[in-house]
């Protein structure tokens, strides 16, 4: 059975960066949340994960797959203080 699958950051506005409270509306940092599929390996953006993932062994070909996900976010002196998240979502779509 072969399938893809996508990871996205649903926010429109701040697409890729830890806001307050994880959404459009709330502050983000001044850096991007950076991603990497292997220990020691090149971080990257969103899209750039993606592209990596869908190179992994197995991808789309085995019915179990281990998601590798490696997550750095470098902060500012002048990002404000508070608790900040994202949500990324995967999405599986079947193949032919």
């Amino acid at each position: 059975m072969a399938w893809t699958m996508t990871a996205s950051d649903t926010k429109n506005t701040t697409k890729g960066y830890m806001t307050l409270g994880g959404t459009d509306v709330g502050a983000e940092l001044n850096l991007p949340l950076t991603l990497c599929t292997t220990v020691g390996g090149t971080y990257g953006t969103i899209a750039e994960y993606q592209t990596a993932l869908a190179g992994s062994a197995g991808y789309g070909t085995v019915s179990t797959f281990n998601i590798p996900l490696f997550v750095k976010q470098t902060l500012l002196a002048s990002d404000g203080a508070g608790t900040y998240s994202i949500t990324l979502t995967y999405v599986v779509t079947p193949g032919t």
